[in-house]
């Protein structure tokens, strides 16, 4: 709310959202349902939670770090999204397509893409990506040679056939799932 609600708490009193705030979502909220309006721009998103969050309403534009660890999902439900750096430590972190990722700080937890989205910068030490859950539309930008770290994982759940160019390297694994066929090569 940037209309100068007090729906956030700050040392347990009611505050308003202002842009640069940085914003913490955790298990005692009210509601797990976030709508974003056009314009917000947090400091600093933190997600600790067992809880399910899902944010709607206008795309996610951030110039300062998203971190997300717990056992929680966080589904971004509005494709277009610009992250400058996301570090995902636990939970799932659903992208919904057309989002671009200029960092990706992945050392455990799972970065589910259900759309056509981009990765600049890979720095994996563990965790799971998984493209699409079972439709037909997730695709991620892979280097050429990526390596799959020792505890990480690529799941690849897409119902239509999978032809990757993609040469999927290391101590990781690739689990080809769904009704769909794979060709790697």
């Amino acid at each position: 709310d940037t209309s100068g609600g007090l729906d956030w708490q700050n040392a347990g009193a009611a505050v308003s959202f202002a842009n640069g705030d940085n914003v913490f979502f955790d298990d005692t909220a009210v509601n797990f349902n976030v709508s974003m309006g056009s314009g917000v721009n947090p400091g600093v998103v933190i997600i600790i939670s067992s809880s399910n969050y899902t944010f709607s309403g206008s795309s996610l534009i951030l110039t300062n770090p998203l971190y997300m660890e717990g056992p929680g999902s966080a589904a971004l439900t509005t494709s277009g999204n610009s992250l400058s750096m996301l570090n995902l430590d636990g939970g799932t972190l659903q992208l919904p397509g057309g989002d671009i990722v200029s960092t990706l700080n992945l050392a455990g937890g799972t970065m589910q893409v259900l759309g056509s989205d981009t990765v600049t910068n890979y720095n994996w030490t563990g965790g799971t990506i998984q493209i699409d859950n079972g439709g037909t539309s997730g695709l991620l930008n892979f280097p050429a040679t990526t390596t799959i770290p020792s505890g990480g994982a690529v799941v690849w759940e897409r119902s239509d056939s999978v032809i990757s160019t993609v040469k999927f390297a290391g101590a990781g694994s690739f689990e080809l799932i769904g009704s769909g066929s794979g060709n790697l090569i």
